[in-house]
């Protein structure tokens, strides 16, 4: 038995099908496809909790610092459960609006990846003028 590479599998091409028939079977291909799916969106909810909890993070690192937070909304909420719980807050709205409607996943997650890269930003210029 041959060992094919996951590539191989994604990649539809006739050599593909002629070196794995299995793929030639739309039921085959329709499962193959149909589990791909499943694990993009499944990549971009793992993505979008890692995000959050390094969002989380870096914005308690930037508070610690000294920055404040400029969002009005996490700012409310910051006013109302603290830093930590109206941060924890903001990240459990944004799941549930963000998990429930799969197309805006990907949105949050590039949103989310250049907010964690402000955050770095703020924290790193603040430690400079620190300094």
């Amino acid at each position: 038995m041959q060992i094919v590479p996951w590539y191989e599998l994604c990649l539809p091409s006739r050599d593909n099908q002629l070196k794995h028939p299995v793929r030639s079977d739309p039921w085959v291909s329709a499962q193959l496809a149909c589990g791909d799916e499943r694990v993009k969106v499944l990549h971009s909810k793992i993505t979008f909790v890692v995000l959050q909890v390094l969002d989380l993070l870096t914005t308690l690192a930037a508070f610690h610092i000294g920055a404040y937070e400029v969002n009005p909304l996490v700012a409310s909420l910051a006013m109302l459960f603290g830093p930590v719980g109206g941060l924890v807050c903001s990240k459990a709205i944004a799941s549930l609006i963000v998990i429930r409607v799969r197309r805006l996943v990907w949105v949050a997650n590039v949103f989310y990846g250049g907010v964690i890269c402000w955050n770095v930003i703020v924290v790193v210029a603040l430690l400079v003028r620190r300094h």
